[in-house]
């Protein structure tokens, strides 16, 4: 026997908090927007970063290194009238922020409190904040809103000439997209490496988007070289002579 579903409001909005929460949860980053931000707007943008954990109807937020805060929590709740909120936990008086399904993207909307202009909420700072599966565009502080795009993590290996014989095999090595790492010194290897990955979106021209593994000296010094792939692709690899690295898409 089939049981007959109620489409009532309520039911619609739980579902939508469930899945509210569960598009937000990752790590996310703007090192598109902060690579291109000069070039397209005059103006930089300071890269930033956080990570949010989704469970049971909260996700806490926690802000990555150089970002503009710690740590904060938001309740994702369906009111009883059918409308979806996000509350801010554990603040005084917390933010109350409205948010709506339209289509594939929810927008979030302004606070919906009494809170004093010169306290704004803190992440959700939502002046028009717009979420889908691969990108939130949000307001942080002054200025225009900013894309993050969500970090996919890769699993690399990378492997450097010794100044003498053989090879180092540094494996397991943890690199999101948009994220530098600099690999440790080892005995007999005297040149630095580091590798980073980035999701190339292009918003101009006609050059189409890849996944990009650059090699780096220092993560502040321009790329060595580097390689590029379509950004689906699984693996990325790249061999330099005296430095090979190959990275593939985790799983899930």
């Amino acid at each position: 026997m089939l049981l007959a579903l109620q489409a009532t409001p309520e039911a619609v909005a739980e579902r939508d908090a469930r899945e509210l929460a569960a598009t937000l949860a990752g790590t996310w980053n703007n090192a598109e927007a902060a690579y291109f931000a000069e070039e397209m707007d005059g103006y930089p943008v300071h890269p930033d970063g956080f990570t949010v954990a989704s469970s049971g109807g909260r996700v806490t937020v926690s802000e990555g290194e150089g970002a503009s805060g710690g740590r904060e929590s938001w309740s994702v709740e369906a009111r009883d009238d059918g409308t979806l909120v996000l509350i801010e936990v554990d603040a005084d008086p917390g933010c109350v922020v409205h948010a709506e399904r339209q289509g594939d993207a929810f927008l979030v909307g302004a606070p919906q409190d009494d809170r004093d202009e010169d306290e704004p909420c803190q992440f959700m700072d939502a002046r028009g904040a717009v979420l889908t599966e691969d990108a939130l565009s949000l307001h942080r502080g002054e200025g225009g809103p900013v894309t993050f795009r969500r970090a996919d993590p890769y699993t690399c290996w990378v492997s450097r000439k010794r100044d003498g014989d053989g090879w180092t095999w540094t494996p397991d090595v943890t690199v999101r997209e948009g994220e530098h790492v600099q690999l440790p010194g080892e005995p007999g290897v005297s040149r630095p490496a580091g590798i980073r990955l980035r999701h190339v979106r292009w918003p101009y021209g006609e050059n189409r988007d890849s996944l990009v593994l650059y090699v780096h000296e220092a993560e502040d010094a321009p790329a060595v070289s580097y390689a590029w792939t379509a950004p689906d692709a699984e693996r990325v690899a790249i061999n330099l002579r005296w430095v090979q690295a190959s990275c593939t898409r985790d799983e899930g």
